[in-house]
This record gives C-alpha cells, sequence and structure tokens, in this order.
C-alpha cells in the first residue's frame, strides 16, 4: 500500500533524534515528498504537526534559529486557517524558546520572551514543578505526545 503519514513520521522523528549532519536535507525533502505525494495523487501522506514537530526539532537540533521561528510560525498559521488539527502545541514553542535563549544573535531572548508570552496566552500558563510530577501526570504527559502523532489514546 505504499508509506503513509505515520511511516514517513516515524523516520522524521528517528532523523531528528540522529544527530547526522544531512539531518535538515533529508528531513526537508522527505516532508516535501510528503506533500507532493499528496497533492499529486491523494496518497495518504499529508503532513501533521507531528511531521512539523519533527522538522522544528531537526532545526533546533543544529540551531537553525530563523528555519525554526519561521516552521513555528507557519505551523500556528495552518492551524487558525483549520488547515490542520492540531495546533503546534506547547511543545513545539518550548523547542524554539529554547534554542533562541541559546543564541547569541541580536534580539534572540526578546523574541523568546515574546513566544513565552504568544504561548501562554494560546495554551494557558503552566508552572509545573517537574520534581513533584506523579505517575498519573506522566502518563498525561505521554498521552498528548503520542496524539501529536496521530496516535489514538485508548485510555
Amino acid at each position: 500500500a505504499g508509506p503513509n503519514t505515520i511511516s514517513y513520521n516515524y523516520c522524521l522523528s528517528a532523523l531528528a533524534r540522529s544527530g547526522v549532519d544531512w539531518t535538515v536535507v533529508r528531513a526537508e525533502s522527505l516532508v516535501r515528498e510528503m506533500r507532493e505525494l499528496y497533492q499529486s495523487s491523494g496518497a495518504n501522506t499529508k503532513p501533521n504537526m507531528a511531521t512539523y514537530r519533527s522538522l522544528l526539532k531537526c532545526y533546533t537540533n543544529w540551531n537553525l534559529v530563523e528555519d525554526a521561528e519561521h516552521l513555528l510560525q507557519q505551523m500556528q498559521n495552518m492551524f487558525d486557517e483549520r488547515k490542520v488539527e492540531h495546533g503546534p502545541g506547547r511543545i513545539s514553542y518550548k523547542l524554539v524558546i529554547d534554542v533562541l535563549k541559546k543564541s547569541d544573535k541580536e534580539g534572540a531572548m526578546e523574541r523568546a520572551n515574546a513566544l513565552e508570552t504568544q504561548a501562554d496566552e494560546i495554551y494557558g500558563k503552566k508552572e509545573v514543578d517537574k520534581s513533584h510530577l506523579g505517575q498519573s501526570d506522566q502518563v498525561d504527559a505521554l498521552l498528548e505526545y503520542m496524539g501529536g502523532f496521530g496516535l489514538p489514546s485508548f485510555l
């Protein structure tokens, strides 16, 4: 039956964790391939937020600040325009915020603070002391993460 969104997302997720020097080029190529297959033949390869989150992780792993910021904005726009079912989520915002905070580029800290404010406005202010997380919180976090990959929750 051929590859589908989930199989592509597994590949992209593995690439995001790999850290090899051609990661970004290959990840961008896979996302382009997914779009082209979906648009040309209606194949079950429509990129979703998990797709873009893995690409975002590739960008942040390589400190590609501008690419990461641009992709996050595209992700939010796709959700706002109802082109995708789920928004980028706090995890995606945190990836970009963290890479901005590590950057020595002028204005990076201000942009990180602006993104934190934006994330708080969208998702609500969330202050979590991770040292006190119980198992139920860990399960909820895992289910939310899995949902970003289009995997169903059976609980």
